[in-house]
């Protein structure tokens, strides 16, 4: 093992602690003695300014002392592998008593490792917040760090998030029982797989998600049914297929269907009819009017206006085009599952949340870019980290402010409430005083 040639124990022990202060970085020559609990970077910083080669020496200050009590000597030094640096040492301790020996050990280097936690936190960060390739993060890392480990690294820092997947998952959460469920397809290695996902669509926390080759029902009821397993069930909205209805029966929910996705299908509905439209005839200007009020129907606020467009709108099917029948017998059909949110303000309308949640983590650019399921986990997981983390902090801090909406409402009212009773007491007072100069006045 290489070792250097110890420095004089006055230079080191003793000038830079004569006083309670801490003095993190001496240099002494050709040596920049730091402290362990720096980073490595103020070492590079220094070796950059300066523009001397430089040999960076840990030092252990708070661990100065051996177990027997007394004051370690130097012992010289030993290399260590911080970033993956050339003249990067260790210094050595001895006990003169009972030779105990000490290595000063960065902090910031957790055992087993060549690089620093901030390297490997980073290379989390940034798959975490958008995909990236091995070899391009390692050149953001160079950039950031000036160091540049190996893609294989970047690959084996990803691998170990596997062993804490558990860890990420939100755990001691009381669910609302209102939940949403989609898929979304997504390319594995050039094959076609689909992620199912719930969502507890009140408090929009995204509850589990599964990796499926293909969609079937079984496989779905299965993947509810274990989600949902010690929580509470009240309903569950979905797209229009029509096989979640008998899932959510089956399993205890009241089903209940996005109302979004009836909107979008109308507009292409109403779209392809209008490109088929002759403006010169009075009849296919009537398509328009049909379009408003099943659009007014499909933004109503209040459940009866609901059912009376409705009525109103089958009574008139027969003017209507092909596509719109189809339309209006599929919403009469479920319309209490379409509309069941105005008559239940529980219920969730749609199913927004989860579609902006896939919106945001896959985007069309990256749906062919994954090899590996582990890899699409990993990403999904620390997404989901993300999402969860975002939406509890943003609920806490609305849970702050509405407290002290709350405590300035009741101080609001009880200031009121003085005002009123000092207001009453004047007026009773006056009352009383005039009532007795009346009398005085009669009496006379």
């Amino acid at each position: 093992m290489t070792q250097i040639k110890p420095t004089p124990v006055t230079s080191l022990c003793i000038e830079p602690y004569k006083v309670n202060e801490i003095e993190p970085i001496v240099i002494k020559k050709d040596r920049v003695y730091l402290d362990c609990r720096l980073k490595i970077g103020i070492y590079l910083d220094l070796k950059e300014l300066m523009g001397n080669d430089f040999k960076c020496v840990y030092f252990d200050y708070l661990n100065r002392y051996c177990d027997c009590g007394r004051l370690f000597n130097l012992n010289g030094s030993v290399k260590r592998k911080v970033n993956k640096l050339d003249g990067v040492y260790s210094q050595q301790y001895i006990c003169p008593r009972c030779k105990n020996t000490h290595i000063a050990k960065p902090e910031n280097v957790p055992i087993y490792h060549c690089f620093e936690e901030s390297i490997q936190d980073s290379v989390i960060l940034m798959y975490s917040v958008e995909h990236n390739s091995l070899r391009h993060m390692s050149e953001i890392i160079n950039i950031w760090n000036r160091t540049e480990p190996s893609h294989q690294t970047v690959k084996n820092h990803i691998n170990k998030i596997k062993d804490f997947l558990n860890e990420f998952k939100v755990d001691n959460i009381f669910y609302s029982g209102n939940y949403g469920y989609d898929e979304q397809y997504i390319y594995i290695d050039g094959e076609k797989y689909y992620i199912f996902a719930l969502i507890d669509v009140d408090q929009r926390i995204l509850v589990d998600f599964q990796i499926n080759k293909t969609i079937d029902k079984k496989t779905v009821e299965n993947f509810i049914r274990e989600t949902t397993k010690n929580s509470p069930k009240i309903s569950l909205t979905t797209d229009g297929r029509t096989m979640y209805k008998q899932i959510a029966r089956k399993l205890g929910f009241k089903h209940n269907l996005c109302i979004f996705h009836l909107m979008k299908n109308f507009s292409e509905t109403f779209n392809d009819e209008i490109k088929k439209l002759n403006l010169d005839k009075i009849e296919d200007m009537q398509i328009f009017d049909y379009g408003i009020i099943i659009k007014d129907l499909l933004y109503s606020k209040n459940y009866e206006k609901a059912l009376k467009r409705l009525k109103y709108l089958w009574n008139e099917k027969n003017n209507m085009p092909e596509p719109f029948q189809k339309f209006l017998k599929k919403l009469k059909k479920n319309f209490n599952s379409y509309m069941g949110h105005l008559k239940n303000k529980k219920l969730a309308s749609t199913n927004n949340a989860i579609e902006n949640f896939f919106g945001v983590v896959f985007p069309d650019k990256l749906k062919k870019l994954f090899k590996t399921i582990d890899g699409v986990e990993i990403f999904l997981t620390l997404h989901i980290k993300r999402w969860n983390e975002r939406v509890m902090n943003n609920a806490v801090e609305f849970g702050k402010k509405y407290q002290n909406f709350k405590q300035a409402q009741k101080l609001f009212q009880t200031k009121t409430s003085i005002m009123c009773n000092h207001v009453n007491f004047l007026h009773c007072r006056f009352f009383k005083l005039s009532s007795n100069k009346c009398f005085k006045n009669s009496v006379k």
